[in-house]
């Protein structure tokens, strides 16, 4: 009786690899919005940004809305509040910065009230965050 030998032909299955990746896109596409601080504003623009003004690392973010709502990174505040979370930064690192970003749409009051509660406080330095204007020629 001849034995007959039959060569097994590997095949490469690549399902797996693609549903491995798939998942970490959806994954990453999910996660992504929610790195951001603050919340979504519109921001005024500038055309001729000062490129060495970085400020420190790891600044605190307060947006302030179309509405004139108040937020300290994520959460939703007050300007009684605002005033002690800036009386706190103040005593826990003195030199540590402040991005404020504003909808261009919002009342410029809402703004000067959240600058002069920082002030008062005695923050070293608020930045207002803008975004760089195209422009043309």
């Amino acid at each position: 009786m001849a034995s007959s030998t039959t060569q097994i032909v590997p095949e490469i299955n690549i399902t797996p690899l693609v549903d491995v990746v798939l998942v970490l896109l959806i994954i990453f596409m999910v996660i992504a919005p929610q790195m951001q601080k603050g919340q979504p504003v519109a921001m005024a623009e500038v055309g001729h940004p000062d490129a060495e003004a970085k400020g420190q690392f790891d600044p605190i973010t307060i947006s302030v809305t179309k509405d004139g709502t108040i937020w300290y990174e994520k959460d939703k505040i007050g300007m009684p509040a605002l005033a002690l979370v800036f009386a706190e930064i103040k005593a826990k690192s003195p030199d540590r910065k402040v991005i404020l970003q504003a909808d261009r749409s919002v009342a410029f009051k809402h703004v000067r009230r959240v600058f002069a509660a920082a002030q008062d406080a005695g923050v070293s330095g608020v930045s207002l965050k803008v975004s760089v204007k195209k422009v043309e020629g």
